[in-house]
């Protein structure tokens, strides 16, 4: 079950534990109504680092960008020599 942050007016706090259903309004200790926070989602990569192409420098993104441009060039060339 996902864990929410509430808040209410008087700027009071609190995490609960609940399904994402859950149609029951949340009350503050001091009796005001409280609302959703947005948060940010967390993300797991499961101990592995981000793609390493987040990394990438400008040349080898401009490689990449147009290898399957020159990838059908070279198949082109290769079958008009015969060679396939």
């Amino acid at each position: 079950m996902p864990q929410y942050v509430y808040k209410c007016p008087h700027a009071h706090y609190k995490e609960v534990l609940h399904r994402m259903a859950y149609s029951t309004g949340i009350v503050c200790e001091c009796g005001e109504s409280m609302h959703r926070v947005p948060q940010m989602p967390a993300v797991v990569w499961g101990g592995l680092p981000p793609h390493k192409e987040h990394y990438r420098g400008r040349a080898a993104r401009e490689f990449l960008d147009g290898f399957d441009e020159r990838k059908d060039q070279y198949i082109a060339k290769k079958e008009a020599r015969g060679n396939t």
